[in-house]
């Protein structure tokens, strides 16, 4: 799409004012199209600039598996990318190990001890994950590594600054120390 949707409700039915969409959106039940960012005054341009005033996320009630109607999105013209977006849970309980971890073969391009464990940089199903349902990590540690000029930011539940792999990489914000604005005289 390179129009922003005008979203409205028929019978309970999400719909575009696009035919090819809306004719997929009564197919599959949607019941729920919003934009993936929200408008917002301060960061619309932003948003615009590169795109992502065209992103959105669709709820439906179908019983049709979301990978088969992502599929059928994706094959629409008006459509540049579609991919379903699953819900996680969290398993709670005591967790008991199947068997001894798979051992890994392949030659891990960091020498994280733990790398081998973190199926969500690098998901090959070995933890009985959907080999691929990562982020790509490796694929972008081929872009950026050793840049000082790539700054990440984790929205989690913080950040565990003096941990080992970390504490020599911390970006700090200079301008702003520990809350009080530099003085520049």
């Amino acid at each position: 799409m390179t129009t922003e949707l005008a979203i409205t409700r028929s019978q309970g039915v999400a719909l575009t004012g696009v035919a090819s969409l809306d004719r997929l959106a009564v197919q599959y039940g949607a019941t729920r199209i919003e934009r993936v960012f929200p408008y917002h005054p301060l960061y619309e341009d932003r948003h615009r600039k590169h795109g992502l005033h065209l992103w959105y996320q669709l709820q439906f009630d179908s019983k049709e598996d979301a990978a088969k109607v992502a599929s059928a999105y994706a094959s629409l013209t008006e459509v540049t990318q579609a991919e379903p977006l699953y819900q996680t849970k969290l398993i709670t309980g005591a967790l008991t190990p199947a068997g001894p971890a798979p051992v890994i073969t392949e030659t891990l391009p960091f020498n994280d001890p733990y790398l081998s464990k973190q199926w969500h940089y690098h998901n090959t199903g070995d933890y009985d994950g959907l080999p691929g349902s990562d982020i790509n990590l490796f694929e972008g540690w081929k872009i950026t590594a050793g840049k000082p000029n790539v700054v990440v930011s984790v929205h989690d539940e913080g950040v565990d600054y003096t941990h080992e792999d970390l504490a020599a990489n911390m970006w700090k914000n200079l301008a702003e120390l520990n809350g009080t604005p530099q003085c520049r005289r």
